[in-house]
């Protein structure tokens, strides 16, 4: 915990120098060498080494945070800004989700203008494009880094700050004339699974599995998600069982029970033991490496690991402590980890089931074997999902309620489709491909699908539009934190602190719902093909806009959450609004506009208008000029041209974000 500490005050404290934490942390350890020495002397330990270890340990979390911050780095690209564009050698590393226009790659800048650079920059490439696949090459171009754009609406995903998390701080995009494919890059661990991986699924293809089974078997298998439809996406996610898409301690699990009773011969002896627990760790490993060390199997295969060393080594084993061991040695080496959602809800799903689980079933303890074991399986999906429950509405503000049903429907036959899915893995890695197994799996997977959206769409089983900020979070977590100690140790104390923490959450809650009924705003939004303006008053939000947003739009979904919005009024568009003291004119492509005698403070331009803007600055001569996503960039850069001479403010929502006036 300490180290995690150390790690969130760095991320927070980022202006702290490095040789400050260097300094700070060799007088701890010295210090907590001298005490020790001291201590074992007189055989007597003091206050005063605990403290100074604890200092020490977050101030390793500090340390090792700022090691592995690429920008602290002279060599890193954000240091070598020069006029755009610029001639860069870039090496595709890893391949992302593709857009609707483009497909992403990571790659690594090696080198800007002929002078040596490190770091890592997204890379857009057009779907149009006759180079289909760039993984593993390297690229000489001639284009412009530019910076990941902020969330420009109110309460959208900050996709640039999750890229920071992994050491991502730009972007460059491609054309068919601005690039050139120079070699192919060595052979690494990395591309050597990615090439793996590849002929695995060209295998399965060539076996006769598509569509969204081939996607799902790659998601189970292979941890490749990227291109799993929406819809089925969406779908798993209202069902409650998004987490079996994720390769977790559930598959590893599996995997473990099926190479325990391969390397079964090696162990009728102590040496044999020992090389098949050396074996499986290694096979696990690989494993992992094959699908993408995402943070959840590397959770699952570091914790086992753990373990495997714990029982050969025959000392006594703590689950808790295995598991915080292994986040320990994880955070270690990728400390930007602990920011990742993924690794969160890993480590807080396995902690709930190891903290709450004993809890739950204790209450009851069937007889008959088989309740038994579905009650265990209920007590731990209940565990999961409770502690889940926090950090899934701060991150996705929605919930299902159907988990239950989803998990017990799913989950005890999970053992039987992954066991019978590895082996078609196994095989399609070999080049064995048999139609009738392929056929198989794709049967059974077709089977989970359509019972994952039978349940997915039945009416109000999802929580949606539920806002969890950083306060509620914290509150949340430390009353469940409380309750566990007050339901294990039967304390007085802890109850009373429990209580009391109730009372803080709901009077947090209501200060919330209170603030809510205040808010008043009007909000020029950014959004592409459609211009939209909306009204917020208290929590109803009126909507005036060119198209139909319907509830399941990702920024109307955003936006109700965020603002706790009850109620949605949608509107035909608007040219004039007066709100409180403010008069607002918008001009569309008609560009024709009427004055009605009254003072215009704001003139909103939307659909590329063909105006003369300075014919327009004098006759309405207002303080702002607003100017959404839907206009030509060529005209964008003559308005703000003609508003900078006259000291007049220009706002492009498509650069600055959404205008909002409160």
């Amino acid at each position: 915990m300490l180290l995690i500490l150390g790690i969130s005050l760095a991320h927070l404290f980022s202006g702290v120098s490095i040789k400050v934490i260097s300094f700070l942390l060799a007088i701890t350890l010295g210090t907590s060498l001298y005490l020790y020495r001291i201590a074992s002397n007189k055989f007597q330990q003091t206050i005063y080494f605990g403290a100074t270890i604890f200092l020490a340990t977050l101030l390793i979390g500090w340390f090792t945070y700022l090691v592995h911050q690429d920008t602290l780095y002279p060599s890193h690209y954000t240091h070598h800004t020069t006029s755009p564009p610029q001639k860069l050698s870039i090496e595709i590393t890893e391949t992302l989700k593709p857009s609707d226009y483009y497909y992403k790659y990571i790659g690594t800048i090696t080198h800007i203008n002929g002078q040596s650079t490190t770091g890592k920059v997204i890379v857009k490439q057009p779907k149009d494009s006759t180079q289909s696949n760039l993984l593993g090459l390297r690229l000489f171009c001639y284009t412009e880094i530019k910076k990941i754009p902020p969330p420009l609406n109110p309460y959208e995903f900050n996709y640039a700050s999750y890229m920071q998390h992994q050491q991502v701080y730009g972007q460059c995009n491609l054309t068919s004339q601005n690039y050139y494919i120079t070699d192919t890059l060595p052979t690494n661990l990395t591309l050597l699974a990615t090439r793996l991986r590849s002929k695995i699924i060209n295998n399965l293809k060539k076996a006769r599995l598509s569509g969204d089974e081939l996607e799902v078997t790659k998601a189970l298998f292979l941890g490749q998600r990227q291109n799993i439809s929406e819809d089925l996406y969406k779908d798993y996610i209202h069902a409650g069982v998004i987490h079996l898409l994720a390769i977790s301690g559930l598959h590893i699990s599996i995997l473990v029970m099926l190479l325990y009773y391969v390397l079964l011969p090696l162990r009728n002896t102590t040496t044999g033991i020992w090389i098949s627990g050396v074996l499986m760790v290694i096979l696990l490993w690989c494993f992992a490496f094959i699908t993408g060390l995402s943070p959840s199997v590397t959770r699952a295969v570091t914790m086992f690991t753990f373990v495997t060393i714990a029982l050969h080594l025959k000392r006594p084993q703590n689950s808790v402590h295995t598991l915080m061991a292994s986040a320990f040695f994880l955070l270690l080496i990728k400390p930007n980890m602990l920011f990742m959602a993924s690794f969160q809800l890993s480590y807080i799903a396995v902690l709930g089931i190891l903290t709450i689980q004993p809890l739950l079933a204790h209450l009851w303890r069937p007889s008959n074997s088989i309740i038994l074991y579905f009650w265990n399986m209920t007590t731990v999906m209940l565990a999961a999902q409770l502690a889940l429950l926090p950090i899934s509405l701060y991150y996705f503000h929605q919930y299902p309620l159907l988990f239950f049903i989803g998990n017990l429907c799913i989950v005890p036959f999970m053992s039987i489709l992954l066991g019978y899915g590895f082996l078609v893995i196994l095989l399609a890695a070999l080049g064995i491909t048999s139609p009738i197994l392929v056929k198989g799996l794709s049967y059974c997977i077709y089977s989970m699908n359509t019972l994952v959206n039978n349940i997915a769409t039945v009416k109000n089983g999802t929580l949606e539009n539920i806002y969890f900020d950083n306060n509620l979070l914290i509150l949340t977590y430390c009353l469940l934190f409380i309750a566990i100690l007050a339901f294990t140790y039967k304390h007085k104390k802890l109850l009373y602190s429990s209580l009391c923490l109730v009372l803080a959450l709901q009077g947090y809650l209501y200060y919330l719902n209170y603030y809510s009924k205040q808010q008043q705003q009007l909000i020029v939004f950014n959004t592409y093909g459609s211009h939209t303006v909306g009204i917020q008053n208290q929590q109803t939000l009126h909507l005036y806009t060119t198209s139909i947003l319907e509830n399941s739009n990702y920024l109307l979904k955003q936006y109700k959450a965020g603002a706790y919005i009850n109620t949605v009024k949608q509107n035909p568009l608007q040219h004039y609004y007066q709100y409180k003291n403010q008069h607002i004119l918008v001009v569309d492509s008609a560009a024709v506009y009427q004055l009605n005698h009254k003072p215009i403070d704001i003139v909103i331009l939307t659909q590329s208008p063909k105006l003369n803007m300075a014919r327009l600055l004098t006759t309405i001569q207002p303080n702002t000029i607003i100017a959404d996503a839907n206009n030509y960039p060529y005209l964008l850069k003559r308005w703000q041209k003609e508003c900078e001479l006259r000291h007049i403010t220009f706002h492009n929502t498509n650069t600055q974000g959404a205008y909002v006036i409160n």
